[in-house]
């Protein structure tokens, strides 16, 4: 009924795409029933950034050199890219994993648009506007998230606890909340001034929790023009014709958040897919 929709169904699905639940698939609710409800929330110790940095040490990583293009050639593949004083550079690889979103994808390899098909016309993006606030005092709630109901308020619609995620988030005694504002409220609030956002936020966590009234001692806020692949009605059918028009065979590979909700979860499955399909086929 109307009031299981608006304290339980609405919010996890927010919580999950940042939109609200009549934006989005109906499907997306057994995605988020499946990983909000019930299950354990592990965080990596050393901040999120530590498993990419890990990795990335074991690798040749080149920033600052956007790709022009991907070519396939009859043993390998072509990657141009631009090197920090833009000269164009090419390097030639045995395969290669496309892992960007949709748009980026067609324009370094244009071939990849008849893979993608009717889903590259019809995806959208929701953003993220988010405010992290630190306080010099911690309260004693022990939750580590605040799922909000659009009936409860129409512009914020999720609260991380970072401190209760992770114990080195913070510094003793002090506390740390990311708070998510809702696509619907970007329109008005996404290009606000950060002093305007941050006594915005400040002032609904203090109606959640009085302790931490006048204890404000750092704000950071982050945008996202294109954060969250928006799951509307019927995008879930197109995501899964262009999962069938992939070649697992093929030298050029696809991970990207288009293929389910974005997470880290997603991203190291799809990921993961990407690396076992060109092993499986390699033949030299």
């Amino acid at each position: 009924n109307r009031e299981i929709y608006d304290a339980l169904i609405d919010p996890m699905i927010r919580a999950y795409v940042i939109n609200r639940a009549d934006k989005v698939s109906c499907l997306e609710w057994f995605s988020s029933i499946g990983n909000l409800g019930g299950q354990q929330m592990t965080s990596i110790h050393g901040g999120n950034e530590r498993m990419p940095l890990a990795l990335a040490r074991q690798l040749d990583v080149r920033l600052n050199a956007p790709v022009k293009a991907v070519r396939r050639e009859s043993r390998g593949v072509e990657v141009d890219y631009a090197e920090d004083n833009g000269v164009l550079q090419m390097l030639y690889a045995d395969a290669c994993v496309i892992a960007t979103r949709i748009p980026e994808a067609m324009a370094i390899h244009p071939p990849f648009r008849a893979i993608a098909g009717e889903l590259a016309d019809e995806l959208t993006y929701n953003r993220g506007l988010t405010v992290q606030l630190g306080f010099r005092r911690r309260p004693k709630s022990k939750a580590i998230g605040v799922l909000i109901p659009t009936v409860e308020h129409n512009e914020i619609g999720l609260v991380w606890l970072e401190h209760n995620k992770n114990p080195d988030r913070t510094p003793a005694g002090h506390a740390l909340y990311s708070v998510y504002f809702d696509e619907s409220a970007c329109n008005d609030w996404f290009d606000r001034p950060e002093n305007e956002l941050a006594d915005f936020c400040c002032n609904f966590l203090v109606q959640l929790f009085p302790e931490l009234r006048d204890e404000l001692d750092m704000m950071h806020v982050t945008r996202w023009p294109m954060a969250v692949p928006n799951p509307a009605t019927g995008i879930y059918a197109k995501v899964a014709a262009m999962k069938q028009r992939i070649d697992p065979s093929d030298r050029i590979q696809y991970a990207g958040d288009y293929f389910t909700c974005t997470g880290q979860n997603s991203a190291i499955y799809w990921g993961k897919q990407a690396a076992e399909n060109l092993i499986a086929n390699r033949t030299d």
